[in-house]
């Protein structure tokens, strides 16, 4: 027998690899001690949402980097950016351009809007043969530091490239969360949209943004929105709908470390 009672759990993987080699199944073997021994993939967090949802400014809130996803701009419809966590390998600040069919691009920070903003110097520049599908910056996160955001175009309506990006870019989801306005509820095409981009995706999020343009009655926009969600798109009837106030949160980011910073930043 194999003996696992009371073993190390190395001890008896190394074990149970040895016997399936040697019962001829030595693919299952390599398989199964890959499954074991690989480190879990990166918890990844896509956000989407229309245009002048608040989007990118929720994104820069969760890095606690106010800015270093443009929020001033509409996104192209071409990109969507990947904020990765910083480690040895990845220094912060890096930004790499990403194509289709896997080319990459490292260029500076400092020239990202030129690639992935509607008013882009090279997104406007018809000499460009070819745009990026997207961009991954490496930013080290106070509040998350494992955790991958993506930042998705606005989906303009039902724009169907803004669709297909949103729809790439969440392929690898762990937790899609879809932004809303807190003046209006949620509309048809946002119910349409969220359950086009979440097939595949366990886990959703809904942030209502802007609270703090509708403080008094921003908790009956998110009342109404779970009625519309259980009428129209019962999958998603229960999800966690979260009021958040981005503004508030920049604030809270710029003042000094210290109790009364914590306490802006969970209200």
């Amino acid at each position: 027998g194999v003996g696992l009672s009371g073993d190390d759990p190395a001890a008896v993987m190394q074990r149970a690899r040895r016997a399936l080699v040697w019962g001829g199944l030595t693919d299952v073997a390599d398989r199964a001690w890959s499954q074991l021994t690989s480190p879990p993939p990166t918890p990844t967090l896509v956000v989407i949402g229309e245009v002048k949802r608040g989007k990118s400014s929720l994104v820069n809130a969760l890095l606690a980097h106010p800015g270093v996803s443009p929020v001033d701009v509409e996104i192209a419809t071409s990109a969507f950016i990947r904020f990765v966590p910083a480690t040895d390998a990845n220094v912060a600040g890096g930004t790499t351009l990403l194509f289709a069919g896997g080319r990459r691009q490292t260029i500076d920070y400092a020239g990202l809007a030129d690639w992935v903003t509607t008013g882009g110097r090279h997104v406007t520049d018809p000499t460009i043969d070819e745009l990026p599908i997207g961009a991954e910056v490496v930013v080290p996160n106070t509040f998350l530091p494992r955790l991958v955001i993506v930042d998705t175009p606005g989906v303009g309506g039902l724009n169907p490239n803004h669709l297909r990006l949103a729809t790439t870019a969440a392929a690898n989801a762990t937790i899609l969360l879809m932004t809303c306005d807190a003046t209006a509820p949620i509309t048809g095409p946002e119910l349409s949209f969220l359950a086009a981009v979440s097939a595949d995706v366990d886990s959703v999020l809904i942030a209502v943004t802007k609270i703090d343009k509708n403080l008094r009655h921003w908790r009956s926009i998110v009342d109404e929105n779970r009625r519309l969600l259980r009428q129209h798109a019962p999958r998603f009837a229960d999800v966690p709908i979260v009021g958040i106030s981005s503004l508030q949160a920049a604030a809270a980011l710029k003042m000094d470390a210290g109790e009364r910073r914590q306490a802006a930043l969970r209200d």
